[in-house]
C-alpha cells in the first residue's frame, strides 16, 4: 500500500508545485486525490470522515516527500524553503541531540 501512496505523493509533486513547499497542502492534495477529501467551489476542501480512518497519515505523506525530494532528488522545495528547513532541522538536532553538530561540516540537501 505504501508504493501506491508514494507514487501519489511523487504525481502531486510533479503536478502541484506549490505542494513541494507546503506540507499541509500536499497532505490536503492527496487526500483529495484518494478520495478522502472534495474540492469545493471558492477554494474550499470537504473531508469526507466516513472511511477517514484508512487515510494516510499526514506524517506518512511528508516523510515520503522528504524521501523523493532529498534522497531520490526529484521535486525540490524553494531554495527558501530549503534554507528554512536545514536551519530548522540543526536547531532542532541542536537542541534534542547530545551530540555536538558542526553547521559547516552537515551535509547539504541542496541540489
Amino acid at each position: 500500500m505504501e508504493e501506491t501512496i508514494k507514487q501519489v505523493v511523487e504525481d502531486i509533486l510533479r503536478e502541484y508545485p506549490q505542494t513541494r513547499d507546503d506540507d499541509f497542502l500536499l497532505c490536503i492534495r492527496v487526500y483529495i486525490r484518494m478520495n478522502y477529501a472534495h474540492s469545493l467551489p471558492e477554494g474550499k476542501i470537504q473531508i469526507d470522515l466516513k472511511n477517514i480512518q484508512y487515510a494516510p497519515a499526514f506524517e506518512t505523506i511528508t516523510r515520503l516527500r522528504r524521501q523523493i525530494q532529498y534522497e531520490e532528488k526529484k521535486y525540490p522545495a524553494s531554495f527558501e524553503v530549503q534554507q528554512r528547513r536545514i536551519l530548522n532541522e540543526i536547531k532542532t538536532r541542536s537542541t534534542h541531540s547530545t551530540k555536538q553538530m558542526n553547521p559547516f561540516t552537515y551535509p547539504s540537501t541542496f541540489y
